[in-house]
């Protein structure tokens, strides 16, 4: 499949997804298409479904069905540990010969005492040995909470060899700047590779630009360019510089539900003056409880009225410690600090939030809309 995007928009991505809410729905299938030029229509080639534990907040199973026939093909087992966090990822094909799941590979993950993720360890499976042999692994770096560097490693034979390095400069607690450098393995250092500057409106990422390093300068590479619908990213293009002016080169439309469900994905090249498609992903969804622990669970207290437009009322029939608003950017907007079950809202701007209601150590969230 052709190279969807570039490296950084994944690590720009990476850090709103670290510090994203717990999930309010889930995703229970996942189809995937290919572009036909010649027929100038989709061909569905992979279905994934999924299978989800404690509520559906955290996805145990992936299984991968070739199409058409819905034949088995992959699937992806994952644990977590007591904080919900993934501590294991093991990666199986299904040989339609022996008709048993075959082991590829594992990855793990490891967390400090501050429930950082500090390792990402990727190992494949020897089917002689039957053992897991190193592979590639991910170090991350924090000052606070965020991250400040990722490095790459490969395993060659008996030690870690380093790979990429990307270095991260925040600005008002947002990721401006990354900073790619490689390995050199002739002096044994690293070498500036490329450089990538991100441009915020209202919190949102709109534009990032990628430079590459020519030995004694920066040179313009590319842009990718993001277009929303209130919070909403509906349209992603990446543009490659020519020497004179940005060309485009790849464009990703996203269309929602009406619970701000991801459902459609569509990558398209640019060909011939025009955009092509060649990738398309459609996802269902479902009901799926926030994270919370079974004594104060979502269902344990009512909001209303919902939508609401001067006061948010609380009804439960637990206590009520205390309450926090946060936009869809995870900012935080209002809270209580004391047991009222009662928010004023007044002079808030209309769209979507999210409440978080704890009672002693435990929180639960619901969405609200303000009007």
């Amino acid at each position: 499949m052709k190279r969807l995007l570039h490296f950084s928009t994944f690590i720009f991505s990476f850090f709103i997804c670290f510090t994203s809410f717990s999930q309010t729905y889930k995703v229970d299938e996942k189809r995937i298409y290919a572009w036909d030029a010649f027929a100038s229509e989709w061909t569905h080639n992979l279905t994934e479904q999924f299978t989800y534990a404690n509520g559906g907040t955290k996805e145990t199973l992936l299984q991968g069905f070739s199409m058409p026939g819905m034949m088995l093909a992959y699937q992806d087992i994952k644990t977590y540990n007591t904080n919900n966090d993934i501590i294991l990822d093991v990666g199986q094909i299904w040989n339609s010969v022996s008709l048993q799941w075959e082991t590829t590979g594992q990855t793990t993950f490891t967390y400090d005492g501050s429930n950082n993720l500090i390792e990402e360890l990727d190992q494949s499976y020897n089917a002689i040995t039957q053992l897991y042999e190193n592979a590639y692994r991910v170090l991350y770096e924090y000052s606070g909470s965020n991250i400040i560097k990722f490095t790459y490693q490969y395993w060659d034979t008996s030690a870690w060899v380093n790979e990429d390095k990307l270095d991260v400069t925040y600005t008002s607690g947002l990721p401006t700047q990354i900073i790619n450098s490689v390995w050199n393995t002739t002096t044994n250092m690293w070498d500036l590779d490329e450089r990538d500057t991100a441009t915020y409106v209202g919190g949102l990422r709109t534009e990032l630009i990628v430079e590459t390093y020519n030995g004694s300068g920066w040179d313009l590479y590319e842009r990718y360019s993001t277009t929303y619908s209130g919070s909403l990213e509906i349209e992603y293009i990446q543009q490659t510089w020519n020497g004179a002016v940005y060309v485009n080169s790849d464009r990703e439309l996203s269309v929602y539900d009406g619970n701000d469900n991801k459902t459609e994905y569509i990558w398209y090249s640019w060909v011939s003056n025009a955009w092509e498609p060649y990738y398309k992903e459609e996802m269902d969804y479902s009901v799926a409880a926030p994270l919370s622990t079974n004594s104060f669970e979502q269902d344990s207290f009512k909001i209303y009225p919902n939508p609401a437009s001067d006061v948010i009322n609380i009804a439960s029939n637990t206590t009520v410690d205390k309450m926090e608003l946060y936009n869809v950017l995870g900012e935080k907007i209002l809270q209580t600090s004391n047991s009222s079950k009662a928010l004023n809202i007044e002079g808030l701007k209309s769209g979507l939030y999210i409440l978080k209601v704890f009672n002693k150590n435990n929180s639960a969230s619901k969405k609200i809309v303000v009007k």
